[in-house]
């Protein structure tokens, strides 16, 4: 028996999706009932800017796996 890889893709991609729906709630109230300073603004840059260094080393990681093979069970 064996599982293809790209199954862990699919669950990496729906852990994602759920992250960036968390993301965009969390930063549109930070943005809407924050304080207006540039305390905020900058936490809001931090966060989105290390978010996308994360997206882009995953995305590195993930374009050089072979996601046609399988893994063997038993």
């Amino acid at each position: 028996m064996s599982i293809p890889i790209f199954i862990f893709l699919i669950l990496y991609l729906f852990v994602v999706l759920i992250f960036l729906i968390f993301t965009f709630f969390n930063i549109y109230h930070s943005w809407r009932f924050g304080m207006n300073s540039f305390t905020n603004f900058f936490s809001i840059f931090i966060y989105l800017s290390a978010l996308a260094v994360i997206f882009f080393f995953s995305y590195n990681f993930i374009k050089t796996i072979d996601w046609t093979a399988s893994i063997n069970i038993l």
